[in-house]
């Protein structure tokens, strides 16, 4: 009962221009800010489902550009994917079936690597998961392979064109570079390659898909997790393909819907549009673009309160509201429980009044 009495006497209050104003109020002047705005993108998006819903149906209706802030983390690998497919693997996949797990870049320190829950599945997953970096981590219980003096990108490359060349022979790998890393693809019978391309060039994205293509093509089962789901974004690009058949980076029109994924982002728009919507419940610091004018919607916490025209603390999904997730592979929903009580309204509520 403390707990819920602390929350309750330190709500945070809607702001408008830095001055505290009921939520009545701070509707009234949302609402008037878009009237009298030039160009509006959506942006954050960090929310749930059923607030996505609705934050779908004001974008359409007032033709917003509208984007995810962990979007950058996937939009490369996206595109990258659309010219030349891959095999995507699920995370139930990876833990169950994988006897190789080759994660590119990345170490065991990784959050988005949680769902391989390395510390109580040590012992299990010792064997088969091999972190690859440029350099080796001195203290782990893990396995690590150093690719030497190249750059990920550039050892990926020549990884492809050895295995292009030799088709992965025993007797052939043991004479080349990375001997160690085509032995163990060699002996797989199902494997998975994980990364996080935005730490990638374009190239590293492609030779990481045409590795796996190339290994399927030698009848070696090989697949590819994507790490960057964080803040729902599987649950944004998901709605959104539900939305427009696009996969964010869309804007609405009269005419329908517009898909560009380098120029619908707020990076690009922020001299382009007069008014941002940043939406995020999750994060209480999220990375934001600011535009000439800008509403924040979500976090009670979040630490630019002050650089905003318009704040709106809301419910935070899993926390003082229940709601409904995508998982990071995109496979399954995931719901969220209420632990504490508040009498902040969620992201969908104030998008119903907004509608």
């Amino acid at each position: 009962m403390k707990i819920i009495e602390k929350i309750n006497n330190s709500l945070s209050s809607p702001l408008v221009r830095g001055n505290p104003v009921s939520i009545k109020e701070a509707i009234k002047n949302v609402k008037r800010m878009i009237n009298n705005s030039n160009g509006i993108h959506i942006d954050g998006l960090g929310c749930d489902l059923d607030a996505l819903y609705e934050v779908f149906l004001f974008a359409e209706k007032n033709n917003t550009s509208i984007d995810h802030a962990d979007n950058k983390n996937i939009v490369n690998f996206n595109n990258c994917l659309q010219i030349s497919g891959t095999n995507l693997v699920s995370q139930g996949e990876i833990r169950n079936r994988s006897d190789l797990i080759l994660v590119i870049g990345e170490n065991e320190e990784n959050e988005d690597l949680n769902f391989l829950d390395l510390k109580n599945n040590e012992k299990k997953i010792k064997d088969k998961i091999y972190f690859v970096v440029e350099k080796r981590t001195k203290k782990t219980k893990f396995n690590y392979l150093n690719l030497g003096s190249d750059k990920i990108d550039q050892a990926l490359d020549k990884v492809y064109n050895i295995i292009n060349t030799f088709h992965l022979k025993s007797e052939d790998s043991k004479k080349h570079n990375f001997s160690e890393l085509l032995q163990m693809m060699q002996k797989s019978n199902y494997g998975t390659i994980i990364f996080n391309s935005v730490n990638h060039s374009n190239l590293g994205i492609h030779r990481v898909i045409e590795i796996v293509k190339l290994l399927n093509s030698l009848n070696k089962k090989f697949a590819i997790y994507h790490l960057g789901g964080k803040n729902n974004i599987s649950g944004a690009i998901q709605t959104s393909l539900w939305k427009t058949g696009f996969p964010l980076r869309v804007k609405f029109t009269d005419e329908g819907p517009i898909y560009n994924s380098l120029e619908y982002n707020g990076e690009f728009l922020s001299d382009k549009k007069e008014l941002q919507i940043y939406i995020s419940c999750f994060e209480k610091k999220p990375r934001v673009n600011l535009f000439k004018k800008n509403i924040f919607i979500g976090n009670p916490f979040f630490n630019l309160k002050s650089k905003v025209d318009i704040f709106i603390p809301t419910s935070v999904p899993g926390l003082d509201q229940k709601g409904l997730i995508v998982r990071g592979d995109g496979v399954c929903i995931e719901k969220l429980d209420k632990e504490k009580e508040s009498k902040y309204k969620s992201v969908k509520e104030i998008f119903n009044l907004l509608n």
